[in-house]
Parts: C-alpha cells; sequence; structure tokens
C-alpha cells in the first residue's frame, strides 16, 4: 500500500514534509520524485483518485491514492 500523500494548493506532498514531492498541472497531471530520484508518472481523475506507474530496473507498479472526505 502506497503511502498517504496530500495535495494543497497544487502540491503534492506526504504528510510531514518528506517522500515524494510534486506538482499537480491544471490537468491533472502528476510528475512526482523523491529523494532517491525515483520518478512516478501518474493523473488524477474528477473523483480525486489518482493513479500512477513506476517502471524501475527491476520492476513495474501501479499506484492508486484515493481521495478522502474531509
Amino acid at each position: 500500500m502506497p503511502a498517504p500523500i496530500a495535495i494543497r494548493n497544487g502540491v503534492i506532498g506526504k504528510p510531514g514534509g518528506s517522500g515524494w514531492q510534486a506538482a499537480v498541472d491544471a490537468q491533472g497531471i502528476v510528475t512526482m520524485h523523491n529523494s532517491n530520484s525515483m520518478r512516478i508518472d501518474g493523473q488524477i481523475d474528477p473523483q480525486g483518485a489518482l493513479t500512477a506507474k513506476y517502471s524501475g530496473p527491476a520492476c513495474m507498479m501501479t499506484f492508486v491514492w484515493r481521495k478522502q472526505a474531509g
């Protein structure tokens, strides 16, 4: 399960300020990077779910974050 993230004012970050960092463009396209230079590309749908993919040298993963109420 991916760690929680927060999206505020078009900026994505893990609560607490560490981990993944990214900006969201007007079309909901996301490119996230972490301190290890890993890159995840994703898209936020109209319901607020972020689906993102990572392709590395040893594996491929798909992550899904869903918007929480509140």
